[in-house]
């Protein structure tokens, strides 16, 4: 596995999609004023957790829109020092009665201190965890946003998309 490297800007990411900075923005917004309370509703495209400082795992759940087909990215992390090391992120597409080859792409995007990502291009759709690739280490702030986008394959269709977020609380 590789390391990535420590404290990308946003200017040293490669190209994302257009929906991620959208979510990107909102996920900052919603995490921004959720600081001192809690979400009364959480909505399934993301909610926002208490966490202790040590470590955890974070999984963030997307579906396209009318959920026939779903995908969930775990995100295991672990504090050390001034930052934030994930390992062995992982990923699972349901694509349920759809038909669909096995060509999914996978976009995880994490924020705290400082940014960095997770991408796979012919990502398998059976309903069983994959490596989503490599280990990454970022620098700690007081909350971390997860931020996932799928673009689910269908055969001899056009394909799905979805996006979800978590926000950390530190």
């Amino acid at each position: 596995m590789s390391e990535k490297t420590v404290g990308k800007s946003i200017e040293d990411s490669p190209k994302r999609p257009n929906v991620l900075f959208a979510i990107i923005n909102s996920a900052a917004s919603d995490a921004s004023s959720a600081w001192n309370q809690k979400p009364k509703d959480e909505s399934v495209s993301g909610s926002v957790q208490d966490v202790s400082l040590q470590s955890g795992e974070t999984t963030v759940h997307v579906r396209t829109e009318g959920g026939s087909m779903q995908g969930w990215v775990k995100f295991p992390w672990t504090v050390v020092g001034d930052q934030i090391r994930f390992g062995n992120v992982q990923y699972k597409i349901d694509r349920g009665a759809t038909p669909g080859g096995n060509q999914a792409r996978i976009w995880g995007y994490v924020m705290a201190g400082s940014t960095g990502d997770f991408s796979k291009t012919g990502g398998i759709q059976d309903n069983q965890w994959h490596d989503l690739g490599g280990s990454m280490s970022i620098y700690l702030g007081s909350f971390m946003i997860l931020i996932v986008a799928i673009r689910f394959d269908r055969s001899g269709q056009w394909d799905l998309e979805g996006e979800g977020a978590e926000h950390v609380i530190f």
